[in-house]
Formats: structure tokens, sequence, C-alpha cells
């Protein structure tokens, strides 16, 4: 017979769902979302001061109101997306179906791409739904960071029979992520997004060595890129000519590396531009709203660039105050992860740390010359609505595993209690 059930048990449900519920959220790290709300009200205070002029240049363009408005949608959008995926079980993130199913949905957004796909600057990588824009590779960025920690995790060992690759269930899981990760960034150098790409492939390769640091291959590898990427800027500095006049806008972004006031009114308009604003903020800066560069024409001034408005108006000080706060944040998760007693959570915090440096790297690095431009926006500051939500996604991913590492310690503290108090 049957057994009936409590009549209380749906309403006990619902209280145990609750308390879960507030237990996530009382065990997040308060500094990450101190470290992200300044960084997000930052963001709000200079895409409105950066896009004050961009109605003077070309007529059809939002109102600079317009630009505070979108981006303050993105970040409630991504803070209430980050607060559900809070809300998940943990057992989600960590199940290879869920994975899987999650990682296949995004590449067929970023296949949809070359279908219906919008193209901007000069890459066909965006969807457009109705009014909105969103970019499906930003996405990859979380899907192949959660498929390489559950590689860290399954396949720990150095050596692997070659029985075990060819015809056990982990093998199978092998060739679907790798498979995932493999198309995914194929499809993303395509559309062409040679700086998503670059991201993507450090981020990835980052995880993958901190967790083999130990490997007899780890310094081959490491040595290998630096080759590589010697080699490439020699090419460079011997074709920059020829490639800062190409047809190809990545080639003209690497042909005014090395000089760029050689290109002054052609291909290197946008970096020199960005010299000029730096250099008129001094230590202190114009104040805020007060950029003449941005008057002047500083393109992307609000996106790739807004580095250059915020050392204008607000000085070498201001530059030093994002830049610490980004580091803040990328020695967190860093910090987290040498903490960390399980692969998966190292291996997702390291993945969370090392995307959030590439990024910021490559957007500093290219504002400032030392390295080539690639067209990224600044994590948490930049405008832009799919980045900021994704981005705000990751934060709640990060949450996530901090929430899980806090109720593994108190178990393992808990027990340790019991134990000590039944002797």
């Amino acid at each position: 017979m049957q057994k009936a059930k409590h009549p209380n048990h749906a309403k006990l449900s619902g209280q145990h769902f609750l308390a879960q519920i507030r237990y996530n959220f009382s065990r997040m790290d308060w500094w990450i979302l101190l470290i992200v709300g300044l960084l997000s009200v930052y963001s709000l205070i200079m895409v409105y001061s950066s896009t004050q002029y961009v109605i003077e240049f070309n007529k059809t363009v939002p109102q600079p109101l317009d630009f505070v408005i979108k981006q303050m949608l993105g970040i409630g959008l991504g803070g209430a997306v980050s607060a559900i995926l809070i809300g998940l079980p943990y057992k989600l993130y960590t199940k290879p179906i869920w994975i899987f199913v999650a990682n296949a949905f995004i590449t067929v957004l970023i296949f949809l791409t070359f279908v219906v796909g919008v193209k901007a600057g000069g890459a066909q990588s965006w969807l457009k739904i109705m009014k909105f824009q969103f970019q499906p590779a930003e996405l990859a960025k979380i899907g192949l960071v959660l498929i390489v920690a559950l590689l860290c995790v399954r396949f720990r060992r150095e050596v692997l029979l070659v029985k075990e690759l060819r015809f056990s269930a982990s093998a199978i899981e092998f060739y679907i992520a790798v498979g995932f990760i493999l198309l995914d960034i194929f499809l993303i150098i395509v559309q062409p997004d040679v700086g998503m790409s670059m991201i993507i492939l450090a981020t990835l390769l980052l995880i993958v060595l901190s967790m083999n640091m130990n490997s007899k291959w780890f310094k081959g590898i490491l040595g290998g890129i630096v080759a590589f990427g010697l080699l490439i800027l020699s090419a460079v500095y011997m074709l920059e000519d020829q490639l800062a006049t190409s047809d190809s806008h990545m080639a003209r972004r690497l042909g005014v590396y090395f000089n760029p006031f050689k290109f002054a009114k052609t291909a290197g308009y946008q970096i020199v531009n960005a010299y000029i604003a730096i250099s008129r903020g001094g230590l202190f800066g114009r104040g805020i709203g007060h950029s003449l560069t941005k008057q002047e024409g500083l393109p992307a001034g609000h996106t790739d660039y807004i580095l250059a408005v915020i050392g204008e108006e607000s000085g070498l000080v201001g530059l030093v105050v994002v830049v610490l706060l980004l580091s803040a944040l990328i020695f967190l998760c860093f910090r987290w992860a040498a903490k960390s007693q399980d692969t998966f959570r190292r291996a997702v915090f390291t993945g969370v740390g090392c995307l959030l440096l590439v990024q910021s790297s490559l957007n500093i690095g290219g504002v400032s010359g030392l390295v080539p431009l690639t067209g990224v926006t600044l994590p948490f500051v930049s405008y832009g609505g799919t980045s900021m939500v994704l981005t705000m996604m990751l934060v709640g991913v990060l949450q996530v595993m901090i929430i899980e590492e806090k109720r593994v310690l108190e178990a393992q503290v808990s027990q340790v209690k019991e134990d000590y108090h039944g002797i």
C-alpha cells in the first residue's frame, strides 16, 4: 500500500527551497559584489560622459541618455540572470549532460550568425531579435570555461590508456568536449572575430597550463607560445606598410602597431587619438564631461576606447583606480582557486580570473599601444549590453562556485566538531 503524503509536504518543500535560496545568497563573496558595483556605477558615469557628443557626428545614433539607459538595462538584466544562476542547484554546473546541452545551444546561436547575423566592426558576429542585438560568442566564454573545467576533472592523469580513450564513457565525454571547443573557436574565427577568439583561446590555454604546471610539457608549450609571438611581431615589423594599407581590418590594426603616428590620418587614427586623450588628462584629468578628444571624434570612445576618455577626464588617478579595481577582482578569483580543494571549482575560478585578465589586458594594452588593437571591450566598464549581461553572468557563476566552496567547508567543520564531541 502506497504511503500517503504528509498534508504539509508541499509547504515544507517550499520552505526548504526558500531556505536554500537564502543560504546561497548569504554565502556570496561580498567583496566581489562591491567591486563589480563600483565598476558598474563608474561605467554609467563614463558612458554618459563619452556619448555626449556622438549625436553631432552622426544624426542617426541615439541621444546620449539612450546609451546610459541601455547600459543600465544591461546591468539590471545581467544582475537578474546572475541571481537566477545563483539559485540553481550546484549539480547542474557539474553534470556533463547539462554542460553539453548548454554548449550545443550556444554553438547553434553562433552558427546562426552566418545565416541571419548582423555585421559590425568588421565581423558578422551579432544576432538581432526585434530591436535587441547580442553576440552569441560572449556566451561561449562561460560555456567553454565549464567544458575545460569538466575535462580537468575527468582527465587528471598524465597518461591515459589507448583502450580507455577509445571505448570508455570518459572517452566519449572527452571527444564531445573537445569537439565543442574546436567547433566554437573555428566558427568565431571565421566570422571573423579575432579579438574574441584570442580571448577564448588564451583563457582555455591558461586554465590547462595552470592545472598542469608541474607537467613536463608546461615549459615547452609556454616557450612555443613566446617564440610564435615573437615571430608574428617580427613579420609585422617588416611588413608594416603593406599591412597598414591592406583591405583587411585586422591587418591594418597590426600594421600600425609599431608606429601609429606614421598612419595618423588612416589606420592609426584611433590609437593616436587615444594617446592624445590620455596625454591631455595629466595626473587628475580635465574633469568629468570635459574631454576635448571625444568632441573631436574619438572613435569608439564609449566602447573599446572608454579608457582613453577616463584618462582624459579623470587623469592618471582615474586610470589607476579602474586598473586596481579590476586587478582586485582578478586577484580574488585566483585566491579562491588557490583555496579550493575541488578540481572543477578550482578550474572555474582560474578560468574566470584568466578570462577577466586576458580581456582587460588586451583592452588596456591596445589603448596604451602595448599590444596590437583587437577591438575588445573593458569588462564592467565599456558600453555594451551583451558584454555587460554576459560579464555579470560570469560573476553569477563565480558566486555559485564560492557558495559551494563555503558549504563544503562548513560541512567539514561541522563534521570535525561532531567527531570531537563524540570522543
